[in-house]
């Protein structure tokens, strides 16, 4: 989605227009007029202050974080398309009265009982390295210019915070997001999660839309990823381990093929793969959009056309406490969606079984 303003205008005068735009949409008060935008812009920057580092936790912002787009903290909001439930909040897509292109997914993460609004984020998916750039000058220019920055493989965040409130910057590939954050509130939501746990009271089911539910780093379907499982006598022996099909407990909806890779000894499954066929592009768009709102932003890792057939796939991941990897990856190509969920240790230890259990040829 483009930018509101031609990029070749972008690039030869000052992006003023656009900071504004951006001010007002990024949690700036609304203004009725260009001019009355102009002049508000002129004053903060006569108030200006300098900001100083919080001790490496980010920075304490020249205004107060409260909210963005059109929703504040602690404000309660209606039930909508939930596209995730987790163990302290409520993941929920809404549309802003004024959206910021060419930022198109918006995510309000809600406490799971009170329905308040503990985060907000937007996020896209774009091929113009210049976007988070530009969004970063303006949040530095809201927020002030002491933002901790950080690295955690191909995604790089920059983080700006007032206390318990914060707004962070984060670019991965061709994914750049916004996510303003009452790391307070969301705390509210795992204590109450887990009192009521603690009491045997009903706490909502994990889950999302229709076939993400019984998507997530843990497993798929019901089969889990380290679970000890039953090969059949006809599974096959490869050098990534031992590859099965399988029906999984709770199919993902629309997708009818599984396939299982367990490790040769200890029969653990390191890799799980599932296939949908027949998705159109308007399908596999949906069904990306639920991935994103359900994982958040992902890296594109190829994308590619040929004879006007378009492929591409992407990867999520996550690290777990023990420090192991999983990676979920997507793919798309002549119509079939493809879904394969991993453990990185444990398939490097089914790797090595399955060539130590292999016969070496003479």
């Amino acid at each position: 989605m483009p930018f509101p303003f031609a990029f070749s205008a972008f690039a030869r005068r000052s992006f003023l227009p656009l900071a504004l735009f951006l001010l007002s949409a990024l949690g700036a008060n609304a203004e009725t007029t260009w001019a009355g935008l102009a002049s508000k812009y002129a004053r903060q920057q006569a108030r200006q202050k300098p900001v100083k580092p919080a001790d490496g936790k980010g920075s304490q912002t020249k205004v107060p974080i409260t909210g963005a787009f059109g929703l504040s903290f602690g404000e309660r909001v209606a039930p909508g398309r939930i596209v995730a439930i987790r163990e302290a909040d409520i993941l929920q897509q809404f549309a802003p009265q004024d959206p910021l292109p060419p930022l198109d997914t918006y995510l309000v993460f809600l406490l799971p009982f009170t329905q308040r609004v503990c985060m907000v984020q937007a996020s896209t998916i774009t091929d113009d390295k210049r976007l988070a750039e530009a969004i970063r000058s303006i949040l530095t220019t809201r927020y002030g210019p002491g933002a901790e920055k950080s690295k955690e493989g191909a995604r790089t965040r920059w983080t700006w915070s007032n206390g318990t409130k914060g707004v962070c910057l984060s670019e991965e590939g061709r994914s750049v997001s916004v996510l303003y954050f009452d790391n307070a509130l969301y705390a509210e939501g795992a204590a109450e999660m887990k009192q009521r746990k603690a009491a045997n009271l009903p706490v909502p089911p994990l889950g999302g839309p229709p076939g993400m539910r019984y998507i997530s780093f843990q497993g798929v379907g019901g089969i889990n990823l380290g679970q000890v499982i039953a090969p059949p006598e006809d599974a096959t022996l490869s050098a990534e381990g031992l590859d099965f099909e399988v029906t999984p407990p709770n199919p993902v909806p629309g997708f009818e093929e599984y396939d299982v890779i367990a490790s040769p000894k200890e029969k653990r499954v390191v890799q799980i793969d599932f296939k949908r066929k027949g998705m159109t592009p308007a399908v596999t768009t949906q069904v990306l959009a639920d991935l994103v709102a359900r994982f958040g932003p992902s890296s594109v890792i190829a994308s590619s056309e040929s004879k006007g057939v378009r492929s591409f796939s992407c990867r999520w991941s996550q690290t777990e406490s023990d420090g192991s990897s999983r990676d979920l990856m997507a793919s798309w190509d002549a119509n079939t969606f493809s879904l394969s969920l991993e453990d990185g240790e444990l398939h490097a230890k089914s790797q090595a079984e399955a060539a130590a259990t292999t016969p070496k040829k003479k």
